[in-house]
């Protein structure tokens, strides 16, 4: 609803149209944080958008992942994002590469390996992008890509085993994926861009060149690692789909 441009990495008022010419049929228009909120009033005067956070369901991933075994120090690192100029494939790119062969005892998980997104988020530059770096990746014994899972809860497992999960993209509305991670016991590692620093305030809210510099911090401090994890979570458990609901109904209700 807020129009990406894959090539500028902006805003653009491309996909609007269509939002405007709905809009006066609802009662209630929301939005799903308040940086959506102020991204859509400025493009669609005159609407007020109403801020209904949305919810990940922490009773499946409870249940998805038992009893954490508790750890030392960290071990694994995980970026989980579909591969798309918005979500900054080539800063993760970088990341795994600078870090890797600093922590050599550390796994370090690079999505599902080519779950490319629609081609408009995937321009051929960023597919030969990939390309050309590919071979370095996989000369790398400890970096390693994610498999695609046949279920949520075989997801749900998996990520209750990351120790650091953390994101370098440029747009992110809300950030479901790093709100799921961190419940399921992941230190989160965000830039201060876009909704990141209102909706995940427990996780390290970084500048974004310093994403690599926090993600190798946690690494070398155990302590500080199960702070962020502890916060990273707490702040998810704010999510839950339950209140989510409960709040969107009274939202709806209230408009009417």
């Amino acid at each position: 609803m807020t129009g990406w441009d894959p090539v500028s990495n902006e805003h653009a008022d491309g996909f609007l149209e269509p939002v405007r010419q709905l809009l006066p049929h609802f009662r209630a228009t929301l939005a799903n944080s308040r940086f959506t909120r102020k991204l859509l009033e400025t493009r669609v005067p005159g609407f007020t958008f109403e801020v209904c956070y949305l919810g990940i369901d922490t009773e499946g991933i409870d249940a998805s992942i038992g009893r954490r075994q508790q750890r030392e120090r960290a071990r694994t690192v995980l970026w989980q994002h579909r591969w798309a100029t918005d979500k900054n494939l080539p800063g993760a790119l970088e990341i795994l590469l600078e870090l890797a062969p600093r922590h050599p005892d550390v796994t370090f998980y690079l999505g599902r390996k080519e779950n490319w997104d629609e081609v408009i988020f995937s321009p051929l530059w960023l597919r030969e992008l990939y390309a050309a770096n590919a071979p370095r990746l996989e000369r790398l014994p400890n970096v390693r890509y994610g498999r695609a899972f046949s279920t949520q809860e075989e997801y749900w497992r998996f990520i209750g085993g990351v120790d650091i999960a953390f994101s370098c993209s440029y747009h992110e509305t809300f950030g479901i994926g790093m709100l799921e991670q961190g419940y399921a016991g992941a230190a989160c590692v965000v830039p201060c861009r876009v909704a990141y620093p209102e909706v995940h305030a427990g996780a390290m809210v970084v500048e974004p060149s310093r994403v690599s510099e926090s993600i190798s911090t946690l690494l070398q401090d155990p302590a500080l690692w199960t702070q962020v994890a502890a916060s990273s979570r707490a702040n998810a458990a704010k999510y839950g789909v339950e209140g989510t609901v409960d709040t969107l109904l009274n939202t709806v209700e209230g408009a009417m």
